[in-house]
């Protein structure tokens, strides 16, 4: 192999090792990304919960106020 053939072969396996990492760093932090979401979605949906939940625990009592203020 001759010099040039040598410094392509180089150039060739540096590009290579480095798309590797960078594949490898991409899917790391897509993964990462993932799973911030998926916590953010159960905590929103958490939360969601919590105000369903104290709605249908309030609204009997609204109702009862209701009854007591609108007397016909």
């Amino acid at each position: 192999m001759t010099g040039l053939e040598t410094a392509f072969y180089i150039v060739g396996l540096v590009f290579m090792g480095l798309s590797l990492l960078l594949l490898i760093t991409l899917l790391i932090a897509i993964l990462a990304i993932r799973a911030k979401l998926h916590a953010l979605q159960r905590n929103i949906s958490h939360t969601f919960d919590m105000a369903t939940d104290f709605a249908s625990r309030v609204s009997p009592v609204f109702n009862l106020i209701r009854r007591f203020t609108h007397r016909s």
